[in-house]
Order: C-alpha cells, then structure tokens, then sequence
C-alpha cells in the first residue's frame, strides 16, 4: 500500500479497502493488485486480468501434483535432471569447508541460495580469493539457510549485455495434451538491480517474446511498470 500510495497519490485507507474488495470480487492478491496497476484500473476492465488464483487453478488442472517437490525442491531438482544441467552443485548439508574451498577454486564465480525459495529470495553471488576464510563462510551459508552453492553459468556475451550482473534467461511455458508439447508463451527476464538476478520481485524486469519470429517483441517493464528499450 505505500509503495502504490507513492506511486499514485492515492489515499492509504481507500486503497486498502479497494484492495480488500479486488481480494473478493477478483481474486487478486496484492501483488497482483500493485503489478497490474489495479489503483489506476477500474470496472470491466479488471476482469481482462489472468491473476494468481487463475493460475494457481490452472495449474492444478493441468499438472499432476505428484511432481510438485520436484520444482519446489531445488535439491530434488538437481538430482532428477543433473545430466542436463552442464553446472556442477554442492549441498552444503552434506559438504564441509575444505570440500566448499575445492569447489570455489575449481569454479571461480558460484551461488549460494536458499534450497526451496523462489523469486530469487536469498541468492547471492560469491567470488572466494585465496585470502578467503572458507570455514566463516561455509558458517555463514549454513546459518542462514543457503545450503545450495551452485557454479556460475556463463551466458553468451550479447544476452549478458542486457545486464551482466545476472543470468537473464527465458522462460518457457508450455502445456502437454494429446498432440504433444505446444508453447503458451514466452519471455526473456533481465536483472536490474545490485541484485545478481533476473526476477521480477527481486528488481528484475521482462518482456514478450513473439514466438513466430524469436525476437523481443516489446520494450521491458519492471514491477512498478516502468519500461525500457
């Protein structure tokens, strides 16, 4: 609510209680209520919306909730799908702090996060030098829960201009029936931020891809709706 009273001037408590009623009548969650710009949005209009309940209830139409650990897990993940991932992983549970020194100095660049976060909560980039006290690290990571250290991936240079703090990836979704695959959309995420990733909720920003031609279809926006070229 204060980030959206900035932004527009509006009110606290009519925003609050607007809020409230978009939660009733919509299904709209605040966060959904503040990237879709509902203050500014009224009547018909908000209906065009896909919110997160419409997605969530899609989702469990569509998917078999079995393989949910699978994507909620990142460890789980990792074990699953290793021989496609082409980066090398450590649990930190399982790994003490010479085997995090010999990690660090076979990769260079690595990244710690959390093991079941998501929108990029908790991911930080390390860098370790021989002056590197990788017992106080290994301490460190353990302590506040970021048990995943993870190689650098090395992104092609012309994606990495868009923003070399962070790997900008795309994101695929797609959906499986009868006939096969069949891709519903797809977007390009870049970071934004000091922060060494690409998500949305963590300062990033994304745009369209047009799925005819592989290229960025539209200029880029970021949580606050701001857009760039």
């Amino acid at each position: 609510i204060g980030a959206i009273h900035q932004e527009t001037g509006k009110n606290r408590a009519l925003l609050l209680c607007d809020m409230i009623w978009c939660t009733l009548r919509y299904g709209v969650g605040y966060l959904d209520y503040h990237v879709f710009g509902f203050a500014q949005n009224r009547g018909a209009n908000r209906k065009t919306f896909m919110t997160m309940n419409h997605n969530v209830s899609l989702a469990r139409m569509v998917n078999d909730a079995t393989y949910y650990p699978l994507l909620n897990d990142k460890f789980q993940f990792l074990q699953r799908y290793e021989a496609f991932l082409g980066r090398r992983w450590l649990d930190l549970r399982e790994a003490d702090p010479q085997t995090l020194a010999r990690f660090c100095q076979d990769c260079g660049v690595v990244f710690a996060k959390p093991h079941a976060e998501f929108v990029g909560k908790g991911v930080e980039r390390l860098e370790p030098g021989p002056d590197t006290d990788f017992v106080a690290l290994h301490r460190r990571l353990m302590d506040g829960g970021q048990f995943l250290v993870e190689e650098a991936i090395r992104q092609h240079p012309e994606v990495a201009r868009l923003c070399p703090q962070s790997v900008n990836t795309l994101r695929v979704v797609t959906i499986l029936n009868e006939s096969g695959p069949h891709i519903v959309y797809a977007h390009i995420r870049i970071g934004n931020s000091d922060r060494p990733v690409d998500n949305l909720h963590s300062g990033g920003m994304f745009a369209p891809i047009d799925l005819d031609k592989g290229v960025i279809q539209y200029p880029a926006y970021d949580k606050a709706r701001h857009t760039y070229t």
